[in-house]
């Protein structure tokens, strides 16, 4: 292979991964992963990590589709390691030779369904008002406009009497729901399940709003107005960018992690003054006792909830199982210890029932789930 062309192939792949390739650089990795052509095998190799890669290509090029894909040589001759089980059921290694694993089809008893667009809006009269279709009055009450099918509420401006930016309401979603604010500037915030987001009814001098849970920020750009998210551990100041907050308070930590734009992070711990700018894939993480801090992230990951999907990456039994308690709504009960040290990787829609990501992780780690109405009960079975 010609030495420019591999260290240009290198560079090119390194940016689809990160995700600041052209439509261009996108088709043409496409283009070689479909057609089977090797990629750099060299040092130039290592500025990009060949697992997440293959995971973003099938990711990118069958999109919502779970169906089996057939194995790439290239990869295989030049991963050595193994690999995680991945959730979607495209590959696993075993013994350092890929196999195929299969696609759930077996439906456990009492299944559960996904999650879905929905929301409580927390009138300044501590009136709350679900956000369902069929809900006839929503606009007579609210004075608000719904798009159900996009799952969006639009928070419309107060146009008379007195603004002092004091009036203040909050949207929040329960275990099994998620739904997208448009806030009084063009903002938009996309709640996951089992979160609340606090805000006036219309911005002032800046733009602050309040998070307990997990959300992913489409900020408006303003010159003259900060936007602010006071979220558990942190607070966050923006002018126009795209990045999630996720701070559940039974998690006791909070993590900011940019995918576009910059950041300004602080700690609002008290013994904690860090403070960081942030660049596209990077993450600030701090908690309980914990010093504010700054990670590599993965920009795609942090995209993917609020793209349908589960995305995960080296998380171990117990985070796998809190993010699917959140979506399904259901409590994990453990018949044994889980380990810290086992570790997932992967990705599956989260319109998929609970049955078919059960089984994957059955696979995963020889477990047996039973659903018993809102619990699921897990047992370890010998192999």
């Amino acid at each position: 292979m010609d030495e420019n062309f591999r260290i240009k192939a290198a560079s090119i792949l390194k940016k689809f991964q990160i995700g600041t390739a052209t439509k261009e650089e996108q088709h043409m990795v496409k283009t070689w992963f479909e057609q089977n052509q090797m990629f750099p095998t060299n040092n130039e190799e290592k500025s990009y990590d060949k697992e997440r890669l293959y995971h973003k290509i099938v990711k990118e090029i069958e999109k919502d589709n779970v169906k089996i894909i057939q194995w790439k040589r290239w990869l295989v001759a030049s991963v050595a390691a193994v690999l995680l089980v991945f959730a979607a059921g495209i590959y696993q290694y075993l013994n350092n030779e890929p196999t195929i694993s299969k696609i759930a089809t077996r439906p456990l008893p009492n299944d559960v369904l996904p999650g879905r667009n929905q929301a409580t809006l927390v009138l300044p009269d501590g009136r709350e008002v679900e956000l369902t279709e069929e809900n006839k009055n929503l606009k007579e009450l609210t004075g608000l406009n719904v798009d159900f099918k996009a799952g969006k509420i639009f928070i419309i401006p107060l146009e008379s009497g007195e603004v002092t930016g004091k009036i203040y309401q909050s949207i929040k979603t329960p275990n099994a729901g998620q739904f997208t604010v448009v806030l009084p500037d063009g903002s938009e915030v996309k709640l996951n399940a089992n979160s609340i987001i606090y805000f006036p009814e219309r911005f002032t001098d800046e733009r602050r709003v309040t998070l307990s849970g997990e959300a992913f920020f489409r900020v408006k750009r303003d010159k003259h107005r900060k936007f602010i998210v006071n979220a558990g551990f942190q607070e966050v100041e923006v002018l126009g960018t795209e990045f999630n907050v996720k701070s559940y308070p039974e998690e006791s930590k909070t993590i900011t992690a940019l995918v576009s734009g910059r950041l300004k992070v602080k700690s609002k711990l008290e013994n904690d003054h860090n403070e960081f700018i942030l660049n596209p894939g990077d993450m600030a993480i701090n908690g309980k006792g914990k010093k504010l801090i700054v990670q590599v992230s993965d920009i795609n990951k942090e995209r993917a909830w609020q793209s349908g999907e589960f995305y995960f990456d080296g998380d171990n039994l117990e985070e796998v199982l809190a993010i699917l308690s959140r979506w399904y709504d259901v409590k994990f009960v453990y018949d044994f210890e889980p380990s810290e040290t086992s570790s997932y990787g992967g990705i599956i829609s989260r319109n998929k029932k609970l049955s078919t990501v059960l089984e994957l992780l059955e696979e995963k780690e020889n477990l047996k789930f039973e659903i018993k109405g809102k619990e699921v009960h897990i047992k370890k079975i010998k192999p």
